[in-house]
């Protein structure tokens, strides 16, 4: 599956939905293998990218930010 396919599916809306509650549920915020850990994605080879493209979406839509120690926070 392509990424824009990924992007546009209820998969990647859902994935959002846990990542926006799983942050929610950690105000202090998540780094980006803390969160794909949660997720079940393990940190082997290219796996990540899941959870990159999430994010990296999230932030681009305002929904969190990244601060400088790497760590996802609610925006």
């Amino acid at each position: 599956m392509s990424y824009r396919r990924f992007r546009s599916s209820s998969a990647f809306s859902e994935v959002q939905s846990i990542v926006l509650r799983l942050i929610k549920e950690n105000p202090e915020g998540l780094k980006q293998a803390q969160i794909a850990s949660f997720l079940g994605i393990p940190r082997a080879k290219d796996n990540n990218w899941i959870t990159y493209y999430v994010l990296k979406d999230m932030v681009e839509r305002g929904l969190l930010i990244k601060n400088d120690h790497k760590t996802f926070l609610l925006a």
